[in-house]
């Protein structure tokens, strides 16, 4: 919505982000607490992939979407125009 109304990419998604954070670092730990529930104390490959999920989800919640995600799409939302490329738009009516 920020975007629409002010055209600065940058802002919006810092706004943006600081709105689905908690929600990202939520299905973080959701995630991690459901997979602990998991591991077994009397099987090694449980706790194995349970470890392997538990950094999954750190690494995705920590580092995809905090940093290259929002980089990524305030650099696109400042490059590009918005609408079809020029060739699809000739064939579409």
């Amino acid at each position: 919505m920020k975007w629409l109304r002010t055209g600065d990419a940058q802002s919006s998604v810092v706004t943006g982000l600081a709105r689905i954070g908690r929600v990202i670092g939520s299905a973080a730990l959701i995630m991690i607490a459901g997979s602990r529930g998991v591991a077994s104390p009397f099987d090694v490959t449980p706790k194995t992939m349970d470890a392997g999920v538990v950094v999954a989800a750190l690494i995705d919640a920590m580092l995809v979407r905090s940093i290259p995600v929002p980089a990524t799409t305030s650099r696109r939302l400042d490059n590009t125009k918005r609408g079809p490329p020029t060739s699809l738009d000739r064939v579409l009516p």
